[in-house]
């Protein structure tokens, strides 16, 4: 299934860039395969995982994929889900780790899961 999918710049900047070594290993992996194993997860038509193999397939239109279309109540439920998801499954430096982590905080604090811990409850 090749479609045309939208980038959101702000899903797509959540999402720690391969080295340039880890996107040519990629895409060597890609094409011995001739399609992409893992599905792309959109939501709307956004890609919230994917990008670097959706660009791959830009550039390599015969290679074909696979989208899961994800569901989601706010964008901002879908920046929690993206950083989980990025945290579960990747090899992640400190740096990249704590940025995704921190993204993740602010995004189940503005959905109003987030109601303290010990340090920022208030005093009984």
């Amino acid at each position: 299934m090749n479609e045309n999918l939208k980038i959101y710049p702000k899903f797509e900047q959540i999402i720690p860039p391969l080295t340039a070594d880890e996107f040519a290993q990629l895409e060597e992996n890609i094409l011995k395969v001739g399609r992409v194993i893992e599905p792309i997860q959109v939501w709307k038509g956004f890609i919230v995982d994917g990008h670097h193999r959706y660009k791959i397939v830009q550039k390599y239109p015969e290679v074909t994929y696979t989208t899961c279309e994800r569901e989601f109540e706010s964008e901002i439920e879908a920046v929690d889900w993206i950083c989980g998801y990025q945290l579960g499954r990747r090899n992640l430096n400190d740096i990249a780790r704590k940025v995704l982590t921190a993204q993740k905080y602010q995004a189940i604090k503005q959905m109003g899961k987030f109601h303290g811990n010990q340090h920022t409850l208030p005093k009984k």
